[in-house]
């Protein structure tokens, strides 16, 4: 009896980490929905992100770019 219980805790176990680890895991960090809405989002706010780098005037600022 004892062989018998300890084979059925063997299967049990292995069984068990073989459903585990064949188990799909989503590693997306958004769903289709978020990311659609993100998309949107962005691209509603790009024409301002556009006007204000247009605005932007490298030679009067007095930033060094000798140090990269």
């Amino acid at each position: 009896m004892k062989h018998l219980t300890l084979l059925l805790l063997g299967f049990l176990c292995a069984f068990y980490s073989a459903s585990q680890s064949s188990e799909v895991r989503d590693s997306r960090l958004m769903t289709e929905a978020e990311y659609k809405n993100f998309l949107t989002e962005v691209e509603a706010k790009l024409p301002g992100w556009e006007a204000a780098l247009k605005r932007i005037d490298p030679a009067s600022t007095n930033a060094s770019y000798a140090v990269g």
